[in-house]
Parts: structure tokens; sequence; C-alpha cells
């Protein structure tokens, strides 16, 4: 009788400590589980001093969050550019109306008008691209990246992406948010590279040179300031997302 009195008290004893163990835990339990959804990263970390569970919530500060400001002026500047592009196609298309050209399709004395009115808006581009640069970019700081620093190139031709100029422009970003912006950035170039490369045609030879394949389609001046606009969106388009998406986690900053 007296061994089942004592387990029964035994008994008692365990459920109320494990119901006391239950009503200290289910806060911290129902914390990680209403806060998993805004913020994966956290976690809890318990001690326990003098036989009591002390926990505490720890959330490592989100790489945005602490490049905050340069993120935001980063997609200022994106933008700005996107616009100093789209104004310079917009002039250098008054002249040349069309972003591309089917060479293919042209007979052969329009085909070469078309190529010199072209060529001759390359030095035009330039300096459209010059003050672009000298005029929006604005200056960051060292530890931001301008707008521009960073970009890799994809070869117009062969449409080959500089990885190792890419990855390592990637690895100077504060954040990997701003890397995943530069590769969709360059990712649209290749795309667009490879879609006027689909289709060669046999330039004739002429006077100027000797027959050569090469694509059919040719992107014009005003054409490849309109693709870098449309890039630098894209690019800005990746860093507002990830600046959205950690509203709730930089509050008051």
């Amino acid at each position: 009788m007296k061994t089942n009195v004592s387990r029964k008290i035994v008994y008692v004893l365990g459920s109320a400590l494990g119901l006391a163990g239950l009503a200290v835990f289910w806060p911290v339990l129902a914390a990680c589980v209403s806060d998993e959804a805004i913020a994966p990263n956290c976690f809890w970390s318990c001690t326990c001093p003098s036989g009591f569970f002390v926990c505490h919530k720890v959330c490592p500060t989100p790489c945005i969050c602490r490049n905050l400001e340069c993120m935001r002026a980063y997609l200022k500047q994106l933008n700005e550019w996107a616009d100093g592009y789209d104004a310079l196609s917009h002039r250098l298309m008054k002249d040349v109306p069309l972003e591309s050209y089917d060479l293919s399709a042209m007979s052969e004395g329009a085909r070469d008008a078309t190529i010199k009115k072209i060529n001759a808006q390359y030095q035009s581009y330039q300096q459209g691209y010059q003050f672009i640069h000298d005029h929006l970019i604005t200056g960051l700081g060292s530890a931001c990246p301008q707008a521009g620093e960073f970009e890799a190139t994809v070869t117009e031709g062969s449409c080959v992406l500089d990885r190792q100029k890419l990855n390592a422009a990637k690895e100077k970003a504060p954040c990997k948010e701003i890397g995943d912006a530069m590769e969709a950035h360059e990712q649209y170039h290749q795309a667009q590279c490879l879609t006027r490369m689909a289709r060669n045609f046999r330039l004739p030879r002429n006077q100027y040179q000797p027959e050569i394949t090469r694509p059919a389609i040719m992107l014009s001046q005003g054409g490849q300031a309109a693709e870098e606009a449309r890039a630098h969106r894209i690019e800005a388009g990746v860093i507002k997302k990830a600046l959205d998406s950690v509203t709730n986690k930089c509050m008051g900053r």
C-alpha cells in the first residue's frame, strides 16, 4: 500500500513538474513557430544557471539590414542608370529607329547603308555612356558598389560570359543579394545575345571586307542602350525584392 501511495505521489509530482515545464517552454515553442515565417534565421539560446532554464531569442541581423543604406542607394543608382540609358536610346533611335535589324532580309544596298548608319553612331553611344558614368554615378562609399563598377561583360558574337570577372565582382559585393542582382543582369545580356546568334547568314564580299558569316540580327547603338536599360531594371528588381523581403527584420533602421 505504501509503495502504491509513493508511486502516486511521484506520478503527481512528475505530472505537475511536466505541466510546469510545459507552461514555461510553451511560449518559447509558440514563439518559435510564429517567428518562423518572418524570421527563419532566429534561434533560441538557453542556459541553466542555478537549476533554472533561461532562454532568449537570437536573431542574427540580416546582411541587408547591416547595409540598408547601401542597398537603398544602390537601388536608386541602378534606376538612374536605367533612365540614363533609356534617354540615350531614344536619342540614338531618332536616326536609326529600330533596336535591331535583320540583315539577311535586306538587299545589298539597304544592308550596307544600315550597317554604315549603325557604325556611325558608335562614338555617340560612347559619349552617352561617358555622360551617364560622369553624371549619374554619385558614389556610394567604399562598402557599397557603384552601378557599373561590378559588371561583368558578355562578348557579343560569342555570347561568352566572363564568369571569372563576374564571380570576383560578386565576392566583393557586401551582400549576396547584390551578387544575385549582378548575375541576373549579365544573364539577361547573355540570353539576348544568344537569341541574336540563333541564325547566321553569309555576308557577301565587298570592297571593304571579304565574305564573312555573321548573325543575321544586328543590334543598333540605340538597341544596345535599350538593352542596358532593361538589364539595369532587372538588376534593380532583384535588389528591390530583397529589400521588400526584410522589411520586418530591419525595423527601426
